[in-house]
């Protein structure tokens, strides 16, 4: 008998596929065929019963009977396809539709976190803040979102930020806020998540001067008198501008709070 299929690739890769065929379940033969997409071919086995009786006949999974009769006198045996109708006599036709499908392509994953800050210095008075930027790169250098949720810890040797962020899944960056200390000096940002190279960031927390607006003197950030006048920073709701610094200052001052300036 000849048992025959088409094979057509719908898909939109070449590719090689392998068809076989199987005789009542045991392994009778194969062929490979590679296929440009929309391309077709007929695949052909012969086969050749040895006895009478049914065989169930199945070419990946297309499956039909083939019924071999006892010969009329004087007669050859008669082979007939008995179920679903997919062939006549002793011949099956069937359409094997083929996809082949693209090897799935390597999505890039995050390798290593950066940080940055829109500034480079703050002042250590306790208030001052700045954005800090955390980003997943690869390699190369190149934003690439996390496949999931990612929890980033986050240390720092002075100031106040959030202890976690979390970068949602299919995003590649998050920010904090970072908030000084009354310490001054070098600080240090880090930035450590699972399977990541660390992030690092440098900044620098530096004094802010103060004057003591009655008599000039220097004062410390978290003074509240004057240590050498001994008087406390003047009040009021009338204020005026340093015309050496521009800072805002109360109209009664003698001296500028933030540049040590005499007033006139």
């Amino acid at each position: 008998v000849t048992i025959s299929v088409t094979a057509s690739n719908s898909g939109g890769s070449s590719g090689t596929y392998n068809i076989a065929l199987k005789v009542n379940g045991n392994a009778e033969d194969s062929k490979q065929v590679t296929l440009n997409p929309g391309e077709s071919t007929t695949v052909t086995f012969k086969y050749t019963p040895s006895q009478e009786g049914t065989y169930t006949i199945d070419v990946n999974e297309l499956t039909g009977n083939l019924v071999v009769n006892p010969p009329p006198a004087g007669g050859l045996p008669i082979g007939m396809i008995a179920a679903g109708g997919i062939g006549a006599a002793a011949v099956i036709g069937a359409i094997l539709f083929l996809k082949m499908r693209k090897p799935k392509e390597k999505v890039p994953e995050p390798t290593v976190i950066r940080l940055t800050s829109d500034k480079n210095e703050l002042y250590g008075d306790g208030k001052s803040t700045t954005t800090i930027k955390i980003e997943l790169l690869d390699e190369e250098g190149k934003a690439v979102p996390t496949p999931n949720d990612l929890e980033v810890n986050l240390t720092t040797n002075m100031g106040h930020l959030p202890k976690t962020v979390v970068i949602p899944a299919g995003e590649s960056r998050g920010t904090v806020t970072l908030m000084s200390s009354t310490d001054t000096g070098n600080v240090k940002v880090m930035a450590t998540a699972k399977n990541l190279k660390n992030g690092l960031l440098n900044l620098t927390f530096i004094e802010k001067k103060r004057y003591c607006m009655h008599c000039g003197a220097r004062m410390p950030p978290d003074a509240e008198r004057c240590p050498v006048c001994g008087k406390m920073p003047p009040s009021g709701k009338d204020v005026k501008k340093c015309p050496n610094c521009g800072a805002i200052i109360p109209a009664t001052a003698k001296f500028c709070s933030e540049c040590g300036a005499k007033q006139t």
